[in-house]
């Protein structure tokens, strides 16, 4: 019983501070609801000029192509599946009753990548 109580009590927990980071990454009205992250968003980048964009932007695209950028980007997809994975048993653990909830969201997400608008499985935009 002691277990389980600590179980559920670190489930809980994580779901909360999980929460409030998946918070702070929500969208943001100012980057016209497209989610923080990826090239071309964050504090800073609207100080840019447009040749620094430019050169940013080229640069990145050509470190995609990099060995170890690659690697990391593989390791940080597996992780960012075990995250949601965890956070998918600690929400039902918290509260058996979202499971369908998740359910519905997850074949939602599932049609929508079919159709081209979704997110791949690695969690970033197309």
């Amino acid at each position: 019983m002691k277990t389980h109580l600590r179980t559920l009590t670190f489930a809980a927990c994580l779901a909360l501070s999980l929460g409030g980071i998946m918070s702070i990454h929500a969208q943001d009205p100012q980057q016209g609801g497209r989610r923080g992250g990826g090239f071309g968003r964050g504090p800073g980048y609207e100080s840019l000029s447009q040749d620094e964009k430019d050169k940013l932007k080229a640069a990145s695209d050509k470190a995609q192509n990099d060995a170890k950028v690659k690697e990391a980007r593989e390791k940080m997809e597996a992780s960012m599946k075990e995250y949601r994975e965890a956070m998918q048993a600690a929400q039902i653990a918290a509260d058996p009753s979202v499971e369908p909830i998740l359910k519905k969201l997850q074949e939602a997400r599932e049609k929508a990548q079919k159709e081209g608008g979704g997110r791949r499985p690695g969690g970033d935009a197309k």
